[in-house]
């Protein structure tokens, strides 16, 4: 009959197997696509996998049209630049300086203001030194000053 499917392992021939039973073998896995089949009308043995239909075709999953990227955490963090000058810094120190010598009050508090701005921007070292720069000198400017006056 030309439905009448034989298969071979390993130089073992098996069958005659009808296609719904050869189907059914190579669904238990008791067929493999490595196994040869042939059939009446068929020049020669080929690889079970060749035969169309004997096997469940494996379908890849469908591609995506946008692949969606992964997000990224981010946080956004204020930190300085290292070894970077800005002139607030450089005017913090010099009004605090000066504070000592001229207008004690008045240059005090423009070192205070610049330490305080330095400090919001993430200059920690420089804006805690300038606050406290300016707060001495303001206060060692009040004392020479009242010094002098007496």
């Amino acid at each position: 009959m030309a439905t009448d499917w034989y298969f071979a392992r390993n130089d073992e021939q098996r069958g005659p197997h009808s296609s719904a039973e050869l189907k059914e073998l190579a669904a238990i896995g008791d067929l493999r696509p490595t196994d040869l089949v042939w059939r009446e009308g068929m020049p020669e043995w080929v690889p079970a996998n060749k035969v169309k239909g004997l096997f469940a075709e494996s379908v890849p999953p469908p591609v995506p049209r946008h692949s969606p990227r992964p997000e990224i955490p981010v946080r956004i963090v204020n930190e300085p630049t290292p070894n970077k000058s800005n002139g607030l810094i450089v005017a913090g120190y010099v009004c605090a300086g000066l504070s000592l010598l001229l207008l004690p009050p008045a240059l005090g508090l423009a070192g205070i203001i610049c330490g305080i701005i330095n400090l919001t921007r993430g200059q920690t070292g420089h804006g805690l030194a300038q606050i406290i720069l300016s707060v001495t000198c303001g206060i060692f400017g009040l004392i020479i000053g009242a010094a002098m006056m007496s």
